[in-house]
């Protein structure tokens, strides 16, 4: 152990009972109110939490009974609606890759690469009712109601067919928010200004992440052209062959903001794992 502790890291994998709000914006004025906003909603709910200054963007870290409990998937699941449940209309600039335990986190103290500055605590609130020698919170009955529905709805959901190139490893909250976006685009009436190729680069990336058969994937992309002011057919197919030869893909959701801004459904980032 103490050779461990001397060697230098500024990384550590995600703790499997946290939950880490990391800011995704470098500009003061913008990630300052972001994170105000976030702690305020967590006070309310009094749920211990530390703001940490990166020296670039903020991260709030706090952390949960009872996580570990559930398996690997679920945890992920449950950190997507923890961040979207106290961020709110911020969702959006949160990094959502963060709930994944795969990822690494700027660790405590640690100094940025970039900046030679440490990451420091700059705030810190801890609930009088939690135990004073832990610092875990109780999850938000909200947010277990919230899982609930989640996997009762997927449970309605047909299976999706595994034919195609896809090695993406999707949770449900991931499968639902791109089911819902390849589902707007089937019943609406889509106005490209121009900007056709960010609509069908996603939806093909969307089918594909998916892992929807080769002949579902073409029955969607005539359904989108029809739904489509300017024909993107040869566009959609053109990318879906293009995407089933790349790793690491993911939905761009502010390149498609022009036609999907709900709020339900802001900015959730998809990497092939």
């Amino acid at each position: 152990m103490e050779e461990l502790q001397t060697i230098k890291h500024n990384h550590i994998k995600i703790p499997i009972n946290s939950v880490i709000f990391d800011i995704d914006c470098h500009l003061r004025v913008i990630s300052d109110k972001i994170h105000d906003f976030i702690s305020s909603n967590l006070i309310k709910d009094n749920i211990s939490h530390q703001v940490w200054d990166t020296s670039r963007s903020p991260h709030i870290h706090c952390f949960f009974n009872g996580l570990n409990l559930y398996p690997k998937e679920v945890r992920r699941d449950i950190r997507l609606l923890i961040l979207k449940y106290y961020s709110q209309d911020y969702f959006k600039w949160i990094d959502k890759s963060k709930c994944s335990e795969d990822v690494m986190i700027r660790d405590f103290n640690s100094i940025h690469e970039i900046t030679g500055k440490p990451k420091t605590l700059i705030y810190e609130y801890v609930c009088p009712h939690n135990n004073q020698e832990s610092p875990l919170n109780a999850l938000n009955s909200t947010i277990l109601e919230q899982l609930r529905v989640l996997y009762h709805q997927h449970r309605k959901v047909p299976d999706i067919s595994q034919n195609s190139g896809s090695n993406a490893v999707l949770s449900l909250y991931q499968k639902k928010e791109l089911m819902d976006f390849v589902d707007f685009c089937l019943n609406n009436t889509l106005i490209q200004d121009g900007k056709k190729m960010y609509l069908s680069k996603n939806i093909a990336i969307a089918c594909l992440l998916l892992s929807y058969s080769y002949n579902e994937r073409i029955r969607i992309y005539h359904r989108v052209n029809q739904n489509s002011r300017s024909r993107i057919l040869n566009n959609l197919i053109g990318w879906d062959k293009y995407f089933q030869k790349q790793k690491n893909v993911h939905v761009n959701w502010k390149e498609i903001s022009l036609w999907y801004n709900k709020t339900a459904n802001e900015t959730l980032s998809l990497p092939i794992a």
